[in-house]
């Protein structure tokens, strides 16, 4: 189940038991989401890396600029669409096909006191 704030996502349900849950936050290297960059165009894969959010292999031949955000695509029937990710911070060549993208997440562990778990 999705974790989220009023920035947006924090991470994800776990594992649940009797009285508590364990999240795996957006920033884990255990983390995974389908995004949608915030024109409604392109589709994308976001990894955690501990300090940044990542998408590794990004066709270079779509335009993708620092500032522009990514939300959640709600193609993965875990998280709903539209659910703010993070803003592109850094566009590097991988390749002459594909660009590495690094982003800034919405929100950080240290940013929030209360979440929300949607049952989605």
């Amino acid at each position: 189940m999705p974790v989220v704030n009023r920035l947006g996502l924090v991470g994800q349900i776990y594992s649940t038991y009797d009285q508590t849950s364990e999240v795996v936050p957006l920033l884990s290297k255990k983390f995974a989401v389908n995004a949608l960059q915030d024109n409604g165009q392109n589709h994308a894969i976001i990894y955690g890396d501990t300090e940044f959010l990542v998408i590794p292999f990004f066709p270079a031949s779509i335009d993708v600029s620092p500032g522009d955000t990514f939300v959640t695509s709600g193609l993965d029937n875990v998280y709903p669409s539209g659910i703010n990710i993070g803003k592109v911070v850094e566009v590097s060549p991988e390749d002459k096909q594909f660009n590495k993208i690094l982003l800034k997440p919405a929100t950080f562990s240290s940013q929030f006191s209360l979440i929300t778990i949607l049952d989605y």
